[in-house]
């Protein structure tokens, strides 16, 4: 026989349970780090423009209802890796390759993976954001190591401080998500 206040020990143990799982899952990317960097996702709008072909990055921006991914190469062979991830509600659907040199894998509807050895020429992908999306996460690996300074976000370019890096939706009205294309 069970004591008084033992249903309600059980019963906050396992929200207690519940609630660490699920501030895991948001505080790290499929690799398990905590994030580097937590930006507001209106720094995604906009494109970067014209783009220097000769130092390695990753430039990712928003237009036209797509999330653009683009990686420029310095000339010199780097091994590029690259992820990412949108809350689980959230979906990464009809990728669009415009590289030869890029391999994408996709092992959850939430989770984009990919990776390349640059040549002379950049790559570019690009997906649509779909459903409960409140959160995209992005992380960069050039030559096995994070590298922030080669991460450019949006028109302005921003970059993290950290990766991984989260750019959350927050307080962001429906209909700014609306008219940008992302629902």
């Amino acid at each position: 026989m069970r004591g008084p206040g033992t249903i309600p020990l059980v019963l906050a143990s396992a929200l207690l349970m519940l609630s660490v799982g699920s501030r895991a899952q948001t505080d790290t990317s499929e690799s398990g780090a905590p994030a580097g960097d937590v930006l507001p996702f209106r720094l995604l709008y906009g494109n970067p423009g014209e783009i220097p072909p000769d130092q390695t990055a990753c430039y990712v921006w928003s237009e036209g209802g797509r999330l653009h991914i683009r990686i420029t190469p310095d000339g010199d062979p780097r091994e590029i890796e690259g992820e990412l991830h949108v809350t689980p509600s959230g979906v990464l659907k009809d990728v669009s390759l415009e590289a030869p040199g890029l391999r994408i894998r996709q092992p959850a509807p939430s989770l984009l993976q990919f990776d390349m050895r640059t040549n002379d020429q950049p790559e570019e992908l690009s997906v649509v954001l779909a459903g409960d999306v409140q959160t995209l996460r992005i992380d960069l690996r050039i030559d096995g190591e994070r590298q922030p300074t080669a991460l450019r976000i949006g028109e302005r370019q921003e970059r993290p401080k950290g990766l991984p890096a989260d750019l959350a939706l927050t307080g962001a009205r429906a209909s700014w998500i609306e008219r940008f294309g992302f629902n």
